[in-house]
């Protein structure tokens, strides 16, 4: 990936209106396109003009922002340990750096043996720190230090490991065909075991419509589609596809409507971009999480059979312009929510939320 435009990637479409060249990087990372027609303002615009589903407030618990913040030249990947520790993928920089779950500083891992080209989705398992970047799944130590390198010949958008190191990636084809799959997996030693899972392949697209984020419960994993508003279910073992859940907004009807203005999917030669409805995936306590991707950061709650179960959302205050990590930590009674987002400044910020109460509380009630 050039670096070329590392001074203008805060400022371009990379994760709100997913522009891609058609020379597409082998990590995914969609490069700027002209910052007009913002997806966020669009949102904005269409937000005021619809009353929002009900929701529990999120309260911001801690953050850092600022100085600290700054150190990140272009996040794009974050991961949550158990004990509430953050790693963060710094694609520009080459590095992973750590926060501790205070959030109050932020530290760069001395992992320069593993030569990281071009970090991409990181995962952090209970001793170690997997990252995709351009030579495929390198891992580290939970210190940095580097130990292997998976050589898994596939771009990779985003991927997820089960409790016995199994991955599970959403490959990204530079010529897809019919027979490439939605989701490959892979043994610990980064060796294919099976695919599963049915692609658009939309080549007026770039395949956009394929691109998932992917986390595992039990033997099921969580396929959510960024640019589609929905997410389906898997079972890990075999493949079969349990269930396919819509993903409902007010918003979404008409942000579908964009796929078909060609200033919006084109805005010029050589670039595609599509509205982003979903940000980020994650489960916790058998509950699966979807981040939306709106200005004002809302988050879904769905059981394991795809019913949904509550929904969340932060105050007014908070405007995000894209995201770059979602992870869902249970704390007590309580779920925490940690986002990493640029603001409308296009800064880095690291926000920790949390919530007790629930909206499913208020349909109980009501019955």
């Amino acid at each position: 990936m050039g670096r070329t435009w590392i001074s203008i990637a805060l400022f371009g479409c990379i994760s709100v209106s997913a522009a891609c060249s058609r020379k597409a990087t082998t990590q995914g990372i969609e490069p700027p396109s002209i910052p007009a027609q913002n997806e966020m303002q669009i949102k904005r615009e269409l937000l005021q003009g619809y009353s929002l589903p009900e929701a529990a407030e999120l309260e911001l618990v801690r953050q850092i922002q600022g100085l600290d913040a700054s150190r990140l030249q272009f996040p794009v990947s974050l991961a949550l340990s158990d004990e509430g520790d953050i790693y963060i993928s710094d694609n520009n920089g080459d590095a992973i750096y750590h926060a501790s779950p205070s959030l109050k500083a932020l530290n760069k891992l001395p992992a320069e043996d593993g030569r990281l080209q071009d970090p991409n989705t990181i995962q952090v398992g209970q001793n170690e720190i997997l990252i995709s970047d351009n030579d495929g799944i390198k891992i580290f130590g939970r210190n940095g230090s580097f130990q292997k390198l998976l050589r898994i010949y596939y771009a990779v958008f985003n991927f997820a490991v089960d409790s016995a190191g199994n991955i599970f990636a959403n490959p990204i084809f530079v010529t897809p065909k019919e027979s490439d799959s939605l989701v490959v997996s892979l043994n610990k030693e980064g060796m294919r075991v099976g695919s599963f899972g049915q692609r658009l392949n939309r080549k007026e697209h770039d395949g956009l419509e394929d691109r998932t984020y992917l986390c595992m419960v039990d033997e099921k994993v969580i396929v959510a589609f960024k640019h589609r508003p929905r997410f389906q279910i898997y079972n890990s073992k075999t493949g079969e596809l349990l269930r396919e859940i819509n993903v409902t907004h007010p918003v979404f009807p008409e942000l579908a409507k964009l796929e078909q203005d060609r200033n919006f999917v084109n805005p010029k030669d050589g670039v595609v971009r599509l509205p982003v409805y979903i940000s980020g995936a994650d489960v916790t306590a058998n509950k699966i999480y979807l981040l939306l991707a709106l200005p004002q950061p809302e988050i879904v709650e769905f059981d394991i059979q795809g019913e949904e179960s509550a929904r969340y959302r932060a105050k007014s205050s908070v405007s995000a312009f894209s995201y770059f990590g979602f992870r869902v930590r249970s704390v007590g009674v309580a779920h925490q929510f940690t986002l990493g987002m640029f603001n409308q400044y296009r800064d880095p910020v690291l926000m920790a939320f949390s919530s007790v109460a629930k909206t499913n509380e208020r349909k109980e009630d009501s019955k």
